[in-house]
C-alpha cells in the first residue's frame, strides 16, 4: 500500500487544517508523523525532542515516515523529515509513482504568529522570521524535487479547498478509486 497524498510544510504552515479539509471531501483517513511519533514515545512529538534531544526525535521521526508511507490515505510529514536523504528518497520514490505530494506555504509572519514566536523574547533568542525564511529557502530547495502542488496557507481562514481539489485532481488524485 502507498499513501493517496502527501502533505509536507514547514511548522505552522497548516499541513494538519489543509489535510483535515482534503480529507472532509475524499472521505480518506489523515495519518500525521507527530501523532505517530507522540504514540510511540508517549508524549508529544516537540516534548519528545526537548526532552530527549534531535538524534533521538530523528530516528523515531523517520520510523514514523516509514510507517505512515505504508498506509492509504492522507501523509502529513512533518517538514523536518526531510533533512534526510532517505526520507526524501521514499517520498521520491512514491512520487514516482503518482502519488501527488502538496506543500503548504504561509508567509513568515504567520509563521511567526502561529508558532507564538512573536513575543517579545531576550536579543540572544535571534530573529525567528530569520529563521524562518532560512528554514524555509533550505527545505523548499529539496521539496521542489518532488514536483509539488504549492498551497497558500497565509489566509487565517484557511485555504480554499475547491481550486486544491481540482488541482490535485489534475495531478491524478482521485481518492474514491482503489489504487494498487
Amino acid at each position: 500500500m502507498s499513501p493517496d497524498l502527501i502533505i509536507l510544510g514547514l511548522p505552522g504552515s497548516g499541513k494538519t487544517t489543509l489535510a483535515e479539509e482534503v480529507a472532509r471531501a475524499s472521505g480518506l483517513a489523515v495519518t500525521d508523523t507527530d501523532d505517530l511519533v507522540s504514540q510511540a514515545t508517549g508524549m508529544p512529538a516537540h516534548d519528545y525532542l526537548f526532552a530527549h534531544g534531535q538524534e533521538a526525535f530523528d530516528r523515531a521521526e523517520d520510523e514514523a515516515l516509514r510507517d505512515a508511507l505504508a498506509r492509504r490515505g492522507i501523509v502529513v510529514v512533518g517538514g523536518g523529515a526531510t533533512d534526510r536523504e532517505e526520507n526524501v528518497a521514499a517520498i521520491s520514490a512514491l512520487r514516482a509513482t503518482g502519488v501527488p505530494v502538496v506543500v503548504t506555504q504561509a508567509d513568515p509572519a504567520a509563521l511567526v504568529a502561529r508558532l507564538g514566536l512573536n513575543a517579545p523574547r531576550p536579543v540572544g533568542m535571534g530573529a525567528p522570521r530569520r529563521w524562518i525564511r532560512e528554514w524555509s529557502e533550505q527545505r523548499h530547495a529539496v521539496w521542489a524535487s518532488f514536483d509539488p502542488l504549492l498551497v497558500s496557507t497565509s489566509n487565517p481562514a484557511g485555504p480554499d479547498i475547491a481550486p486544491v481539489l481540482e488541482a490535485l485532481a489534475s495531478r491524478g488524485f482521485s481518492p474514491r478509486c482503489a489504487r494498487d
